[in-house]
């Protein structure tokens, strides 16, 4: 493979290889220089006469020099700061310091109960070296004790159910200028959560009870003494510790998801906008706006521009390389090497009027990325080059600076679905249904991409009409470029190659009107190789055209010919090397009269190959007799029987080849039958490939077998039998 691409670029012309160096530079470049260019007019500047601060008055008007949309990066973090800082201070309740207060309630109340002793144990395992509270307790009367016990067990719920908060967490979120917070304190009858938004200052801290203490003994309607009262906020202050804290993660992740939501906080500057008046307050906003404005024409990143050097040579050339390598006629290679350059060059130039004449909104409807790749996908027949072409120019979008992965994959979608309905229809009218459905296709993935996007829905229905017009101009461009390279290049598309099968070209009319019999056989062989080609999925119009055409060289001399012969056979009275010479002939001058009628290189080829180097066997083997049977035997040189072109080079070529020989001898089987039929096409196969006549053909032998199908089944419904009436019936 590697000797054959060798041998294709070595038969290319220095010059035009100079040619498409400098064309793939340019392309290289202007992708380089895209990405400022759309910048419209990218060397103004906005110079002030002074530098301004915030809140001053200005002395100038001030217009901006171009249409620029900007993300307002500091406003957009503003916005975002702002929607952390709404989050109040998450509290949670905590069940397990809940337990643990209710629990050293519990135990305080035990040790009171049993006395002086386990009351010392308890204060002092708390690290409690204030005995007072035994004190005040032994000093109240056995009444006064139980009811105080039963009151410092309600006091010490009550606190818990209104829930105690630390003072440093307190602290903290006042120091950061919350005065409410968030708090999640269930209901101590289910344990049902409940959020509520309170006061910081209404928050009960663990160092200041008294004022909720004083709340609950609200509640009772009773007298109590001063001693009862001091040990009952003695003994709950003792046990209390706070069961609510300050969740600072749950707080920040709930912070980040509400910045999250924030969305990028953008700005459309039209070219011509006042950005400052003269005699009015200098706004921040402004100063950031021009600043912006200046900072898009500013320094450039080398480094970038490094890599996108990288990237471009490395893709481009890439592509180049599938194409050359890909191609199977190297005539074709530098035609196709040169529309894909200067097809990609002129589409990235045209970026540049797009962007400056079209909104922002609409940019990726209205870039021209569709008509290059119908326009190679139309003149190749294959819309793997169509596709590669319309990749690479995606790519070269990407680094455009308002570019985003959503616009490249609407693009290649886009792309992708217009090229899905490319069917190489034979008329022009075909043209239209195509580009019909590719713009409904195109409207549902716009649809698709818009929710994707998020973007408002003002612009839906102009973006659908957008891409709608693009598919459509696309189309009546193609209409209009395809046929002048169709004429200007030779190139056999689907719509050329159908318009020469038309029966009343001058070269088939003669054909028809001197050589009937000829004129039958190539209108026979044409539609077997056509349905052959279909069958194994190669270029079917181009077989049909090769093999309409192939018999031309015989309308010169028809005579000559068995299939024009009526009584007599002028090769009777001829030498057999001299009708080996004739017969070769019409290959030669074939390709003379396909050349001044102006057919494609590749409908030549064919007619040059259809006989490929293989052996006229009939006047070889009357030569052979008669050099065995002549008084001095004589040896008989085989290259004077052999036709003087190459072997098929394509599949279409090779299967122009075997119809003709098969169409030949299928007139001589008598009472054909289908058994017959594949016996004779069997054997031309078997022939042809011993022969090497198929080396070089890309046929494998799953297509010679299908190849072999239609053939019997054409030559059978040719040669049906119909019912044979006698004079009387």
């Amino acid at each position: 493979m590697e000797r054959y691409n060798r041998e294709k670029f070595e038969k290319i012309a220095p010059r035009t290889r100079t040619l498409l160096f400098l064309l793939l530079v340019a392309v290289i470049l202007s992708g380089l220089m895209l990405p400022y260019l759309v910048r419209v007019e990218s060397l103004n500047r906005i110079v002030l006469s002074r530098d301004y601060v915030a809140g001053e008055l200005a002395d100038e008007d001030v217009y901006a020099p171009y249409s620029l949309t900007f993300v307002d990066d500091y406003a957009t973090e503003e916005a975002r700061e702002k929607a952390r800082r709404d989050v109040l201070p998450i509290f949670t309740y905590s069940l397990s310091q809940t337990y643990r207060v209710k629990a050293r309630c519990m135990e305080l109340i035990e040790a009171l109960k049993t006395g002086s002793a386990a009351t010392y144990d308890f204060l002092i395992s708390n690290n409690l070296k204030d005995f007072t509270l035994y004190t005040i307790y032994d000093s109240l009367s056995e009444k006064e004790k139980n009811q105080s016990l039963l009151l410092v067990k309600d006091c010490v719920d009550y606190l818990i159910g209104v829930g105690v908060y630390r003072s440093s967490d307190i602290l903290q979120i006042s120091s950061e200028g919350y005065t409410q917070a968030t708090c999640h304190l269930p209901s101590m009858s289910d344990y049902s959560d409940s959020t509520r938004v309170l006061s910081v200052a209404s928050l009960l801290r663990e160092d200041s009870l008294y004022e909720s203490f004083l709340v609950w003994l609200d509640s009772y309607s009773l007298d109590f003494s001063s001693s009862m009262l001091q040990f009952i906020y003695l003994a709950s202050e003792t046990v209390m510790e706070s069961n609510m804290y300050y969740d600072v993660v749950e707080t920040e992740r709930i912070r980040d998801l509400a910045a999250a939501d924030v969305e990028t906080i953008t700005h459309r500057i039209e070219e011509g906008q006042i950005i400052i008046s003269k005699d009015t307050i200098v706004t921040e906003q402004a100063l950031r706006t021009i600043e912006r404005i200046n900072s898009s024409n500013g320094g450039i990143d080398y480094v970038s521009i490094f890599g996108q050097l990288i990237f471009f040579t490395v893709t481009t050339i890439a592509a180049l390389y599938y194409f050359f390598s890909s191609i199977d006629r190297p005539y074709r290679v530098v035609q196709y090497c040169f529309l894909f350059l200067i097809g990609l060059l002129l589409t990235i130039s045209s970026m540049y009027f797009v962007y400056r004449y079209v909104d922002a909104p609409f940019i990726a409807q209205a870039t021209p990325f569709l008509l290059v790749p119908l326009l190679l996908t139309n003149i190749t027949n294959k819309k793997r080059y169509g596709f590669t072409a319309g990749i690479l120019f995606i790519s070269y979008l990407s680094f455009l600076p308002d570019s985003t992965i959503v616009r490249f994959f609407y693009m290649a979608f886009v792309l992708e679905i217009s090229l899905l309905f490319v069917r190489f229809g034979v008329t022009r009218l075909d043209l239209i249904y195509q580009a019909f459905y590719s713009a409904i296709a195109a409207m549902f993935v716009t649809v698709i991409f818009h929710f994707l996007s998020n973007t408002s829905y003002v612009y839906l229905l102009t973006e659908m009409l957008t891409i709608v017009l693009n598919v459509f101009a696309s189309y009546m461009i193609l209409s209009v470029v395809l046929p002048l390279l169709e004429h200007f290049m030779n190139i056999p598309t689907v719509f050329r190659l159908h318009e020469l099968c038309l029966a009343d070209t001058p070269v088939l009319q003669r054909l028809r009107s001197q050589a009937v019999g000829t004129f039958n056989h190539v209108n026979n062989v044409s539609d077997m190789a056509y349905h052959a080609a279909r069958e194994i999925g190669v270029n079917s119009e181009l077989a049909r055209v090769g093999a309409l055409y192939h018999d031309i060289g015989k309308g010169d001399h028809p005579e000559y010919f068995i299939e024009n012969q009526t009584d007599r056979n002028v090769h009777d009275e001829m030498k057999v090397t001299l009708s080996a010479a004739v017969i070769k002939s019409h290959v030669k001058s074939g390709v003379e009269k396909a050349k001044e009628m102006g057919l494609p290189q590749e409908v030549i080829d064919i007619i040059d190959q259809h006989h490929g180097n293989d052996v006229i066997s009939y006047f070889y083997n009357e030569a052979r007799k008669e050099a065995e049977n002549a008084t001095v035997p004589y040896t008989v040189n085989e290259e004077d029987f052999r036709y003087n072109s190459d072997i098929p080079q394509t599949p279409e070529a090779a299967i122009v080849m075997l119809a003709d020989c098969f169409e030949a001898a299928s007139r001589t089987i008598k009472k054909p039958t289908t058994q017959r039929y594949e016996k004779l096409i069997s054997s031309i196969i078997s022939g042809k490939m011993s022969n090497g006549q198929l080396n070089d053909s890309k046929l494998t032998l799953t297509d010679l077998e299908k190849i072999k199908q239609v053939f019997v089944h054409d030559a059978f419904g040719r040669d049906h039998q119909r019912i044979e009436y006698n004079n009387k019936d």
